[in-house]
């Protein structure tokens, strides 16, 4: 449901047919919701739904606006998918052999995703996989970028 600040319902975003496990905002002020259905749909700042992004094959883990306004979902299906804002199907990034559990834009463009198979991966901003397997002892939870030479993950 979309709420005014006084409390009022502005509108009942119905659609998916699983549990919702998130939703962001985009810079242009539409609304991305994302779902275990395996899907995300794009709605307008008003609750109007515009589309549903389909491609995933399992629950949906989480979802990131990247700088250049594009949108980029990571998946139970060991799959991240870079969609257009639109919702258009831009390319699928596969590399991990679990969960995903979250992706990072660092400074350069680049995307570094990290997953229950204990691995970090590099990707280019193209969704081209420039390093594999950079290895943790156990699954990586979470990532950020301290500074353009380092990254920490736990």
């Amino acid at each position: 449901m979309l709420w005014s600040t006084n409390g009022s319902c502005i509108s009942v975003m119905e659609g998916h047919v699983n549990y919702i496990n998130g939703v962001i905002e985009l810079s242009t002020g539409d609304i991305v919701s994302y779902s275990s259905d395996e899907t995300l749909r794009l709605w307008s700042a008003h609750g109007v739904l515009k589309t549903v992004f389909e491609g995933h094959t399992h629950w949906i883990s989480g979802v990131i606006e990247l700088r250049d306004g594009t949108v980029l979902s990571y998946s139970w299906d060991e799959t991240l998918i870079l969609w257009s804002s639109e919702g258009e199907f831009i390319t699928a990034l596969k590399s991990h052999s679990s969960i995903i559990n979250g992706v990072v834009e660092l400074q350069n463009g680049n995307l570094l995703s990290y997953s229950e198979d204990n691995t970090l991966i590099l990707w280019d901003r193209e969704g081209i996989l420039k390093t594999t397997g950079l290895a943790s002892i156990s699954s990586i939870k979470s990532a950020i970028e301290l500074d353009a030479e380092n990254t920490l993950s736990c």
